[in-house]
Order: structure tokens, then sequence, then C-alpha cells
């Protein structure tokens, strides 16, 4: 019945989009009916004329043909739209199944990339022997351009004492604070100059706002900035790992003076490009924000990215 069925539905479309067909129905029905309207009545009109008085009968024969043919289409084609809203009906059904599977492997990617930057910047950790006053964070931008305006957390990693702690929405702006410096200069490291924070002890309050003013000179963060921070860090050390294909810092920080001065900017490099690790943090740059860009080309409601697409990308990165 499908090949009789597309053919009614092709009829449709042609008489439906075919203004001379319309018309010529119409007058045909609308004459069908005056014909049969007189013939029924037994109205006495042209009965010295027997030509036009045989055309009005066949006219009526016209108009129950015309109201047969309208109620068998009517019937049909009532059978055709059920079928056709069944279907279309199963094909969002379908649409919205892939979607929801779609999101749950794109999230599960996501949590993936940051899973293996977190074992990255561990190995990093670990080869330059820090301790837990100290963390390692990688920035990221989101969307690549050749003037950032601000980063977002990709991972942290610290041994304890909730450093590694991060909220992934957080913005921070390139305008200032260390990654400023870092962005600008390709390398940067603070050793050993700004105050540390202290918790406890004698004078607090002016080794406090001795640390305050420090960070407010040299890096404009204010302090109910300050106030926010789980880490109050005083040495810094900071890498640029930009290419052409996604943005990305890394940072070293510690709370402790002292603790990052065996981190230069020749060690870095050297571990980073032996171990292939520079590499391995930029790809996962891309294909995260591969995958962001993919969310948000998603329609509302279709579906035009496949699992191969997002397996193929992760296995090429």
């Amino acid at each position: 019945m499908e090949p009789i069925y597309n053919r009614l539905r092709k009829l449709r479309y042609i008489v439906e989009n075919n203004s001379y067909i319309i018309v010529i129905i119409l007058f045909l029905t609308v004459f069908s009916w005056i014909g049969n309207f007189i013939i029924s009545n037994d109205i006495e009109l042209f009965n010295d004329r027997p030509n036009v008085k045989s055309l009005l009968r066949l006219l009526s024969v016209g108009f129950s043909i015309i109201t047969a043919i309208y109620g068998l289409y009517t019937f049909i084609y009532s059978k055709i739209d059920k079928i056709d809203n069944e279907r279309k009906v199963e094909e969002f059904t379908k649409i919205e199944k892939n979607n929801r599977i779609l999101a749950s492997e794109l999230a599960s990617k996501e949590k993936q990339i940051r899973g293996n930057c977190r074992s990255i910047l561990k190995k990093i950790f670990e080869k330059f022997n820090l301790d837990n006053s100290s963390r390692i964070t990688l920035f990221y931008c989101r969307k690549l351009c050749r003037k950032p305006t601000e980063f977002h957390i990709l991972e942290r990693y610290s041994k304890g004492g909730g450093k590694d702690h991060y909220q992934p929405e957080a913005s921070y702006l390139i305008s200032i604070g260390f990654i400023k410096n870092v962005w600008q200069s390709g390398f940067y490291s603070d050793i050993g100059k700004c105050p540390s924070y202290p918790e406890s002890g004698k004078k607090i309050s002016t080794k406090r706002k001795e640390y305050i003013q420090y960070q407010l000179e040299n890096y404009e963060i204010t302090e109910d900035m300050i106030k926010n921070m789980n880490m109050k860090s005083c040495d810094f050390v900071g890498k640029n790992l930009s290419d052409d294909f996604a943005n990305l810092i890394i940072l070293f920080e510690s709370n402790r003076s002292g603790k990052l001065s065996h981190i230069t900017e020749d060690k870095l490099n050297k571990f980073l490009d032996s171990t292939f690790l520079r590499e391995h943090l930029i790809s996962h740059v891309e294909l995260l924000n591969w995958i962001s860009s993919k969310q948000s080309q998603l329609p509302n409601n279709t579906n035009e990215i496949t699992s191969s697409d997002i397996k193929n990308e992760f296995n090429r990165s």
C-alpha cells in the first residue's frame, strides 16, 4: 500500500500547489451542484431546450460523482494523515532520545577530558616535588581568539586542604591578576617578594595588610577578592601554553615563600616537551572547545552531531 499512498501524497501536493486545478475543481463543483439542485427539485427551467436539460442532468450526475469522490478522498487521506502523524511522533521521539544520549556522551567526554588533565597536572606536581602548600591550575579560554578577555579553570590539582576546589563557571579576567602577566610575557614568576598571608600569629593584622597592599599594587587584586580566595598564595609561577588552536595557561601557586623557586622556564619546557604533556593539554582543550561548539550549534529539537563524530574527534586528539 505504501507505493499507492506515496502517489496519493504526490497527487495532493500537486493539486494543493496548483491554483489552476483548484479553480477548475471549484468551477465544476459549483456548476454540478447547480445542475443537481435544478434536477433534484424538478425546477422547470430550459424545458424547451433539451440540450441544456441534458447538460443539467449530466451535471447532476457529476455532482453525485464529485460527492462520492470527496467522501472517498476524505477517508483515504485521513488514513494517510494518521500514518504521517504517527511517523512524525516516532521521528521526534527518536530525535529526543538521540539528543539525550548525545548530551550524556558529551558530558561523559567532558568529564573524561578534565580527568585526563588532572592526571597530567598530578604528574607535573610530582615531577617538581611540590607539597601541600602548593597547587597547579590549568586555565583555558572557551573560545579561540587572538585577544581573549577571560579564562576559566579547566582543572586544578593539589594534595589536600581544599586547595584544589574551584567553580567551573567562574571566570578570570585577563586584564588583572597574575594571569595578565603570564599572558603578556609567556613566562612569569614572582618568588619571595609577596608577603605571606598569615592565618594566626603576632602582628596578623599588619601582615595581612601588607599582603593585601602587595596584591593590589602588583596585580590589581582587591581586599574583597582576597577574602573570597580559598588559598592566599604568595609565590607564583606561570607559563603560557597557547598555540594557534587553543589558549591555555598553567599556573603554580604556593602560600609558603620560596617553595616554587626551583621551577624555571627551561625546566618546565624541557619536562613538558620531553613527555609530550604540552601537546596532550593543548589537544584536550581543542577537543573540549570542539564539543562546546557542537553543543551550541545544535537546534532545540534536532541532532546533527553523532556519537561517531565525538569518538572520531576524541581519538584524533
